[in-house]
């Protein structure tokens, strides 16, 4: 049901990278809003299925998550340290790469944290920054599952009140509203409490509604006199559209051919900036 809807998003990301852009807006900003929103989703529903079939629910769901994103993005990092010194250099590549950068590529949680490190300025798959922050969620996945729902729902408030602060100035707006966990775990939870309630038969959860209503207050009230801060008005579009289409599509049959589709979304995501830099290298030498 998911799996067309990866591969756009990763794609939108590629090609958003490549330079394209909708005016003065970047569609890669409205796809991770989407990756975000998915990331909550489908953790539900690998929770729930843990909690039912292991007796260990934390390590089974660890465990799953360890070997689906892992081997890949390991995998893409060492062609790429390899391939290093045929790369041309760019802002991705303008350090060294030693053994801190090298540990921080890795352990991917730190490139989350690049605006305070600069790391950024050897970063082997450059978008995985909104990767490093998926993972701080699947870290706390196995927590955040076993909360009661009326606390959950305080966790869900808080992130979302750090989120709208940042639309008022007083913390960074792309910091804040697009980069760091605390200010974005809002959105996961949101997929999160969506799949729970798909599970039940439920087309909306409480969360769900309020973010629309949020969503479509903004984008009608507040955007059309703040439209070139930051990224504001990509993330407000880009959720609005991911929630959507992740109401009706969490609704859908499982398909074949759409599973299909969505199995070269993950790879395309890690491997397209190294796609980018050989052809650089190709053009250049020629």
């Amino acid at each position: 049901m998911f799996g067309f809807w990866r591969l756009f998003l990763a794609l939108t990301v590629a090609v958003s990278h490549m330079g394209f852009a909708l005016g003065p807006y970047h569609p890669g900003v409205m796809a991770v809003m989407g990756f975000y929103l998915l990331a909550g989703y489908i953790s539900a529903a690998l929770w729930q299925r843990a909690c039912r079939q292991a007796d260990y629910p934390t390590w089974h769901y660890w465990k799953e998550r360890f070997w689906r994103l892992m081997p890949q993005y390991w995998g893409v990092v060492l062609v790429t340290a390899l391939l290093l010194p045929w790369l041309p250099r760019n802002h991705f590549l303008q350090a060294p790469l030693d053994f801190s950068a090298l540990w921080q590529n890795l352990l991917v949680f730190p490139l989350a944290y690049y605006p305070l490190t600069g790391i950024d300025h050897m970063t082997l798959i450059p978008p995985a920054w909104s990767l490093a922050v998926e993972f701080h969620y699947y870290l706390l996945v196995p927590l955040l599952g076993r909360l009661p729902l009326p606390v959950l729902r305080g966790v869900w408030a808080a992130s979302l009140g750090i989120w709208l602060m940042s639309f008022t100035g007083l913390i960074d707006p792309e910091l804040w509203g697009y980069r760091y966990f605390p200010g974005v775990l809002f959105i996961f939870l949101t997929g999160h409490t969506l799949c729970l309630s798909h599970l039940q038969q439920r087309y909306f959860s409480y969360e769900s509604l309020i973010l629309l209503a949020v969503l479509i207050l903004m984008l009608t009230l507040y955007l059309p006199y703040n439209w070139g801060i930051g990224f504001q008005f990509e993330v407000v579009v880009g959720l609005l559209i991911a929630l959507s289409l992740t109401i009706l599509l969490g609704r859908l049959p499982r398909n074949p051919l759409d599973e299909w589709l969505g199995k070269p979304a993950y790879l395309l995501f890690l491997l397209h900036f190294l796609a980018f830099w050989l052809l650089q290298a190709m053009l250049l030498i020629r």
